[in-house]
Order: structure tokens, then C-alpha cells, then sequence
């Protein structure tokens, strides 16, 4: 069934299509999620250092889960028309949990239906991205928006004791 949908799904590649998704994951690697981190982070610490902290920690835990499953699953990649060169492992999606993670602990710590709305249509964006472009498994995506809001929780949950604490 999986590669049926995946079939499915590369069947809808037309270039316009190729090239916006080739954008949402490059928009959505390492090194742009690196530089809205450190802006949140430089601008949360003149309100609260303690709740910048949280978010940079939120982020590095994320990336460090993502990379130790990685490695231990060792899923490869869909090896059905890839449009990207990856070596890399699969499962759980880094794309899809990580940008889960940053944005939705912005939308937790802002409190914003803005960075909400924005959080939940970009990540969507980005897991579609990536099935699409034939780097993921729609389980790996799955996986990696599960996990992603299992640290949210957590996130939201330390924030709320903090809360009761100040």
C-alpha cells in the first residue's frame, strides 16, 4: 500500500510542483531553522532567559532524538524516483519533526493563533515536501510529527510549571 501511494503521489510531479516543493524543504533545512533560532533566542532572553533556554533546548533535543533514531532504526531511503541524492537514514523524518518542534514551541511560548496557524500549514507543507520528493516514507513523516509533538508536550507542560514557579 505504501508504495502504491508513494506511486500515486510521484505521478503528481509537474515542474511548477517540483520546484515549490524543492523550495519548502530547502526552506525548511538545518542551517535556516539554525537562524530562526537564534533570532527567537536572542529575542526571548531580553524578556526571559529561562524560557529562551527552554526553546534552544527544545530544538537541540529534538535534533539529537532525530539523529539517535536514525540510527538506530536505519531505515533507507524510498528508492522510488528520488529527486533529491540523500545518504542518509529515513525514519523518523528530521524535516517534519524538527520544524514541528521549533515552530511549535514559538507558538507555545508566543501564545500566537499567528504562529499557530503558521506552525501547523508549514509543517504540513514540509512533510508533504518530502513524500513528494520521494525522501520519505509517509510513516517516516508520521513518525517524525508524532515525536515532534510528544517534545511539544513536554515543552508545554515545563513552561506551565515554570509559570506556577515565577
Amino acid at each position: 500500500m505504501e508504495y502504491s501511494l508513494l506511486t500515486y503521489v510521484y505521478n503528481l510531479r509537474t515542474p511548477i510542483l517540483s520546484t515549490i516543493m524543492l523550495a519548502i524543504t530547502t526552506l525548511s533545512q538545518y542551517q535556516w531553522g539554525a537562524v530562526v533560532v537564534v533570532i527567537a533566542a536572542i529575542a526571548m532572553a531580553q524578556k526571559n532567559r529561562r524560557i529562551s533556554l527552554i526553546f534552544v533546548c527544545s530544538v537541540l533535543a529534538s535534533c539529537l532524538i532525530n539523529y539517535l533514531l536514525k540510527n538506530i532504526f536505519q531505515v533507507p531511503r524510498p528508492n522510488i524516483m528520488p529527486m533529491e541524492n540523500l545518504h542518509d537514514f529515513s525514519f523518523p523524518s528530521g524535516h517534519a519533526m524538527n520544524n514541528l518542534v521549533l515552530y511549535g514551541s514559538l507558538a507555545i511560548i508566543t501564545r500566537n493563533k499567528l504562529v499557530w496557524i503558521w506552525t501547523i500549514l508549514w509543517v504540513l507543507l514540509i512533510g508533504a515536501s518530502r513524500i513528494y520528493l520521494g525522501s520519505h516514507y509517509v510513516v517516516d513523516v508520521i513518525a517524525g510529527y508524532v515525536l515532534g509533538s510528544v517534545i511539544l508536550l513536554l515543552v508545554r507542560k515545563y513552561l506551565s510549571q515554570e509559570k506556577l514557579r515565577d
